[in-house]
């Protein structure tokens, strides 16, 4: 009896782990990795991110997300059919995630489009920016997966940025491979920091963690990485940035499947 009831245990336990922190009934979640507004960086840069959304359904829809706004005003946004919106009035995280989670309907979220794009006000004559992923939860990893022909460049500051859809504070395994042997050059285990801020659909900001270029490294010309979850309800995603300590251009790399 005991060992049926531990089977059972074991059987369900990875299922009720991988339910923490569902969004709400009929709200699909969206991760937008980074938020930001004037804020201050090396090298005397300043950094914006610019978000955009478009609601291509042929009836009004809503956003809801962590606003700042009058005490009175609620997480909602609505969005008519067809109308283009700029999205300012993020709040910011208190645990430094610099990402937060947008809920969309689940019927009209594949009509909802998006573009993020990061920029440098202090270089703005010479460069746009960057574009960032805008990522669906249906495209979070479960298994390890990879950022693929990253280079490494002393000229370049190199920032490994880690989230986790699950909201919880964890560890993933953040690991340097050679190319083309796939060689361990280095290792080690990432935490990810989480918060417990909710708005009505669920959690506001995603669980996050940042890696910058390990010294071990140093000495090669590019790698790829692995990111693994160590516990089965992570639901994680990646990117690594590079920023140029002379022209403050930016370089994304993210995964694709």
């Amino acid at each position: 009896m005991k060992r049926w009831l531990f089977l059972v245990m074991f059987i369900l336990a990875p299922i009720a782990a991988a339910q923490k922190n569902p969004p709400a009934p009929g709200m699909t979640r969206i991760l937008v990795p980074t938020v930001t507004r004037s804020t201050p960086g090396a090298f005397g840069s300043i950094w914006v991110t610019e978000l955009a959304v478009v609601n291509s359904n042929s009836a009004k829809t809503f956003l809801e997300y962590p606003r700042v706004c009058p005490a009175d005003c609620s997480f909602r946004s609505d969005i008519e059919s067809g109308a283009y919106r700029d999205i300012t009035d993020v709040a910011k995280t208190q645990s430094a995630a610099p990402g937060i989670f947008l809920y969309v309907p689940t019927a009209a979220a594949p009509l909802v489009e998006f573009s993020l794009r990061v920029r440098n006000l202090a270089v703005q004559s010479r460069t746009w920016g960057a574009e960032v992923p805008v990522v669906r939860e249906s495209d979070a990893f479960t298994r390890p997966f990879g950022l693929l022909n990253v280079p490494i460049d002393e000229r370049f500051r190199h920032l490994l940025r880690v989230y986790d859809f699950t909201g919880e504070t964890g560890v993933v395994r953040v690991e340097y491979l050679s190319i083309p042997a796939g060689t361990v050059l280095f290792q080690t285990n990432l935490a990810l920091f989480g918060e417990t801020v909710k708005g009505p659909s669920g959690l506001a900001y995603p669980a996050y963690g940042a890696l910058t270029q390990p010294r071990e490294i140093a000495s090669v010309e590019r790698v790829r990485m692995r990111i693994t979850p160590l516990d089965p309800s992570q639901r994680l995603w990646a990117f690594v940035s590079f920023t140029n300590n002379e022209s403050q251009e930016v370089t994304n790399i993210s995964p694709q499947q």
